[in-house]
């Protein structure tokens, strides 16, 4: 049997999904790092599988579109 090195653990940082992967591979290059910029400037960041990082993105988008329209001169709370 051959010996295969370059695997890597992978643990969400969300959900806890754990898998292993080939460096460099199809699986490893779909888990992400994704950051946030908290209100007192400070960033964050976690690593994400997949499914998590396609939620992530759905929600920064939505934040996106609150800070375009803060930005804009919106001064409704409820548009922000």
């Amino acid at each position: 049997m051959a010996k295969t090195e370059g695997f890597y653990s992978l643990v969400c940082d969300r959900c806890n999904t754990q898998t292993y992967a080939a460096q460099g591979s199809p699986i490893d290059q779909n888990w992400k790092n994704a950051g946030h910029t908290n209100a007192d400037g400070s960033v964050s960041t976690r690593f994400l599988c997949p499914d998590c990082f396609k939620a992530f993105r759905a929600m920064a988008q939505a934040q996106d579109a609150a800070y375009n329209s803060f930005m804009a001169g919106a001064d409704n709370a409820d548009a922000v």
